[in-house]
């Protein structure tokens, strides 16, 4: 949310601009799966544990994304 979606985005239009549809075809199915498993797993584990998770699941986009980005960067110099 916020700011990885549409630098994702950027990124996919000069990597892979036919994947587009499905980022965000993925990003609608994500977000209406992750609020339904939030809400079940805040009523389970609590809400320290969903904000744990969710944070896990951030830093692996960030370390498949990284090195994407400064892929690109570099082609671009």
């Amino acid at each position: 949310m916020g700011l990885p979606f549409p630098k994702g985005i950027a990124v996919t239009s000069r990597l892979a601009p036919g994947l587009i549809p499905w980022a965000w075809g993925i990003n609608g199915c994500a977000s209406v799966l992750s609020s339904i498993l939030a809400s079940m797993g805040a009523l389970t584990f609590g809400f320290s544990w969903v904000l744990a998770c969710a944070g896990g699941a951030y830093l692996v986009g960030l370390a498949i994304f990284y090195p994407l980005v400064r892929g690109t960067k570099e082609a671009n110099s």
